[in-house]
């Protein structure tokens, strides 16, 4: 009986399909806003928001901790990108702050931005720390970035500061700019399909991850993944799984491919191992929150009650101000609820 408050955290965990398209990848039937903290508005009508991408192949980066700090003293606030690897501070009194991004294996991003009027804006990139025992990645990736024409460049920035807005039909345009300029762009290729699904145009978001996908060879992981988030999406779980292994081959590090992963393995009614792969991602991401809500269907479907309050309890802390916190906090509420009633009742320990 109490499984099925599994079908309402379940619907929670569909949005996280929007960081794979993202990727932290994308997709979900609805966009959600960026999770921002709850400020006093006393403290000011200000609002710095923006988002965060990994300079190698500028992709989103999710669950980043971005740091907001002003240059006068005073106020210091933190908080975790959402799926898209955006970010949102509002509350915030008119001056000068440093806004930084700070990942492992990252150096840290920073930006001076001037709060004058009502918002403002910014854009981080994080560069990975490269290893002194593999001094030519940055270099490969340095020839790479070099045969971009400027104005594919210049395009494709255009569409990541719209996107990071919101504002669909302007990044839309910008990253199909990038790509005509520069037709082996497979990154503006993925953007056009993450923009083209958040838009609520799967067919196209589905033509042009798979472009990305062929104009990379099967390189880039953020592409498999997002054609495999439609998949997935669509019901073909049997096909999705095929591409989210296929993206692991390419990435073994990617939580989102672990987590897509797990919530694939466990449509198909295959619990321990969707188990095991949401801790992979868990492992290589500890604030990865979706991982939690894959957990917590699984112990919800093994009627482990206490174990799924956990898991809701470990989401709730990570993502206290998270788009499904209301209805994630109703249905924990809900469970330990009736786990109290159980004890009561039989006076026994729930398993």
């Amino acid at each position: 009986m109490l499984s099925q408050i599994s079908s309402a955290v379940r619907s929670s965990s569909n949005s996280y399909l929007k960081s794979i398209a993202t990727l932290s990848l994308l997709l979900t039937a609805t966009l959600r806003v960026a999770a921002a903290q709850n400020l006093d508005p006393a403290e000011g009508a200000g609002e710095i928001s923006g988002a965060v991408f990994q300079s190698a192949d500028n992709r989103p980066a999710p669950q980043v901790i971005v740091t907001l700090k002003s240059a006068q003293g005073g106020v210091s606030r933190s908080i975790l990108t959402d799926w898209d690897g955006r970010f949102t501070m509002r509350g915030l009194p008119a001056g000068a702050y440093d806004v930084i991004a700070e990942e492992a294996g990252y150096a840290p991003a920073a930006s001076r931005i001037q709060l004058n009027g009502s918002a403002s804006n910014v854009v981080l990139h994080m560069r990975p720390v490269v290893g002194s025992h593999d001094p030519l990645d940055g270099a490969t990736v340095s020839v790479r970035q070099l045969r971009i024409p400027a104005k594919a460049t210049e395009e494709y920035d255009h569409g990541l500061r719209s996107l990071a807005k919101n504002e669909l039909s302007g990044a839309l345009k910008h990253f199909m700019k990038a790509a005509n300029a520069y037709p082996s762009f497979y990154e503006a290729q993925y953007h056009v399909g993450v923009t083209q699904f958040r838009m609520g145009n799967r067919e196209e978001a589905m033509r042009a991850f798979q472009g990305a996908v062929d104009l990379s060879e099967g390189r880039y992981a953020p592409a498999e993944l997002g054609v495999g988030a439609i998949l997935y999406e669509a019901g073909n779980s049997n096909e999705a799984e095929k591409i989210v292994r296929r993206a692991l081959e390419i990435d073994d590090n990617s939580a989102e491919a672990y987590g897509l992963l797990a919530m694939v393995l466990f449509s198909e009614r295959r619990t321990n191992e969707a188990e095991k792969s949401a801790r992979e991602a868990l492992l290589r991401k500890p604030t990865f929150t979706r991982a939690y809500l894959v957990l917590s269907d699984v112990h919800a479907s093994r009627q482990e009650y206490s174990a799924q309050v956990q898991d809701l309890d470990a989401y709730l802390a990570l993502a206290p101000n998270g788009p499904e916190r209301a209805r994630i906090v109703k249905a924990r509420q809900f469970i330990a609820h009736k786990l109290s009633e159980k004890v009561l009742q039989a006076g026994i320990p729930e398993r």
